[in-house]
């Protein structure tokens, strides 16, 4: 009995995970305004300053200079205001998009620039969800420079929501400043 079908079929099943997938794991510091403001019911303002931590991981698919991109990065967000009072208000993104190689991908040294939509779904306090009027999915942007060389990235981030936060709720759009490796 002959098995000639074997191979097609191997390929077919198996040959898109043989696709070269480049991992770039980064920790970022987030910059500009971290603060959230919180109006108390005696009308007293209440300012917030939070953390600039961001961890994420980005996947790129394929061989190519143009190449999908999936991502996941979390923001562990712990605000803290004058008096020692705290709340947490933690973000998890999932970047889709498309990334372009500057350099072939088998040089040691590239440039990538990325463009993602980047759902971020909020989790923590569930009082605090409801005061920054922040529940469910929000979409954001995030456009980003990466700069390889060898197995390690620097990186800068730029994200920007597309739905307008309320005033003193934090700002719409954010940088990050990352560092990470390449696999």
């Amino acid at each position: 009995m002959r098995n000639d079908w074997l191979l097609p079929l191997f390929l077919l099943l198996f040959g898109p995970l043989s696709a070269q997938v480049e991992w770039n794991p980064y920790v970022g510091l987030l910059t500009g305004d971290r603060e959230v403001y919180n109006t108390s019911a005696l009308d007293v303002v209440n300012v917030y300053t939070g953390d600039r931590l961001l961890l994420g991981a980005d996947a790129l698919i394929g061989s190519g200079q143009l190449a999908p991109l999936v991502g996941l990065s979390y923001q562990p967000n712990s605000f803290e205001d004058a008096l020692r009072n705290t709340f947490d208000y933690h973000h998890l993104q999932l970047p889709l998009g498309v990334a372009y190689r500057l350099i072939d991908p088998s040089w040691d040294i590239n440039l990538l620039l990325s463009a993602a939509a980047a759902p971020r779904l909020t989790f923590g306090d569930e009082s605090v969800r409801e005061v920054l009027g922040d529940d469910g999915v929000n979409w954001l942007g995030r456009g980003g420079v990466t700069l390889f060389i060898d197995f390690v990235s620097l990186g800068f981030q730029y994200q920007y929501k597309f739905r307008d936060p309320e005033p003193g709720h934090g700002p719409r759009a954010a940088t990050a400043i990352t560092l990470g490796a390449r696999f």
